[in-house]
């Protein structure tokens, strides 16, 4: 792309609102392998030359000045150190407050909350140079809007299809997706696609529709709040970066060790030794998400070292065995790609609920059993339970599959 066609680019992605020159400026200095990053008051000029030749946008005067653009970094905002992002409090202001613009007359589409209230002043603007316009208008009046099948194309890329027609409200959800570039949109929280005025059930539809359409792509994503709330990091595809937080990353580590494991079970010191863990287990350990896969227990010395020397396993003050913190896998028979694909998020959700009906599960019923819980841990509890006299083997087989 030529530095016309970039610039040209910038000012469609910030959509119907527009965007005032020094905006322009900002959005410029972080576009990626932009040849000319408006540095001095040289460069600014140039820019400006061809800003003003562009036949595909228009220029407007606001009411009021609009608020310096300062671009949102929720990656800045780290709640603990397994890279959860947090919201910031308080929150920055929305400088393009959510305002749905249905203007078929003139076959407009998008979101403007100054759209019946600003000027076109193309025709004096075009003539004058930035000095001429921040004299006459100041810094943040002057907006720059493309026109709408420049800011179409900018979302929906020159090889989609043209008949395709989006509602009012998909296009301002698409348009807010675009104007996010490689920061990306969130469906949780006050700052997310929430603030479009609708809940989350109707923003997953039209998730889906345009997931399906291949105009978004999306991921999983991670915010604490007084829980940890899990929704989806939705960019343009070509914007489109994978997000990994810190826990993600610890947890897929903690199932590849585990898995080279005997028992895949394995002491919670010696696997922090191993993996070179520095930071606490404690956070991690309460994520639904690492307790779907990982899960933590007391076990018995002798249950990882069975050849163990007495003194070492047994107590120093009786002759009850030692019990170790240990970390073991759920499920050692799961496909771990799969699970990492999870994980990431590389799968749509389920769309469909429980249903709330019981299920009988027939003679071979094996609901009494720990399924969370690796079975030589339950066995080795069972015995513990039944004291000095034991179990015999087919004692052991009832309780286990009473």
């Amino acid at each position: 792309m030529n530095i016309a066609s970039d610039i040209l680019d910038e000012i469609a992605l910030e959509g119907l609102d527009g965007i005032t020159i020094e905006a322009l400026w900002v959005r410029l200095s972080t576009r990626k392998d932009f040849l000319l990053p408006p540095k001095d008051e040289q460069s600014k000029a140039y820019i400006w030359n061809i800003v003003r030749r562009l036949k595909d946008v228009e220029f407007y005067q606001l009411e009021q000045p609009r608020l310096p653009l300062v671009i949102f970094d929720r990656w800045s905002y780290m709640a603990d150190e397994l890279g959860l992002v947090t919201e910031p409090n308080p929150l920055p202001v929305d400088i393009y407050p959510h305002c749905l613009i249905s203007d078929t007359a003139n076959n407009i589409q998008g979101s403007c909350s100054t759209y019946y209230t600003r000027e076109k002043v193309g025709f004096t603007v075009r003539k004058l140079q930035l000095p001429d316009i921040f004299a006459k208008y100041g810094a943040e009046r002057i907006v720059i809007v493309a026109n709408q099948s420049t800011r179409r194309l900018a979302l929906m890329g020159a090889h989609h299809i043209p008949q395709l027609e989006l509602t009012d409200f998909q296009y301002c959800c698409l348009e807010r997706v675009g104007r996010s570039r490689y920061h990306g949109e969130v469906t949780q929280g006050r700052m997310g696609l929430q603030v479009l005025g609708v809940d989350s059930k109707t923003i997953y539809y039209f998730r889906k529709f345009l997931m399906k359409q291949k105009l978004i792509t999306h991921q999983i994503f991670h915010m604490r709040s007084k829980n940890v709330s899990v929704g989806r990091l939705i960019h343009l595809p070509r914007f489109f970066q994978t997000v990994k937080p810190k826990f993600l990353s610890l947890t897929e580590s903690i199932m590849d060790f585990l898995m080279t494991q005997p028992q895949y079970m394995c002491e919670l010191s010696k696997l922090k030794e191993s993996l070179g863990i520095s930071c606490s287990l404690k956070k991690l350990i309460k994520l639904p998400e690492f307790q779907r896969y990982v899960k933590t227990d007391k076990a018995p010395y002798r249950a990882l070292y069975p050849d163990a020397d007495i003194k070492d396993w047994k107590q120093k003050n009786g002759e009850k065995e030692k019990h170790l913190h240990v970390m073991y896998l759920v499920d050692p028979t799961f496909d771990l790609k799969e699970i990492k694909r999870k994980l990431a998020g590389e799968e749509e959700e389920d769309d469909e609920e429980d249903d709330g009906e019981s299920h009988s599960h027939g003679f071979l019923d094996q609901s009494p059993r720990c399924l969370d819980r690796p079975i030589v841990l339950q066995v080795l509890k069972v015995l513990e339970d039944a004291g000095p006299n034991g179990l015999s083997a087919s004692e052991l087989t009832k309780v286990l599959y009473q």
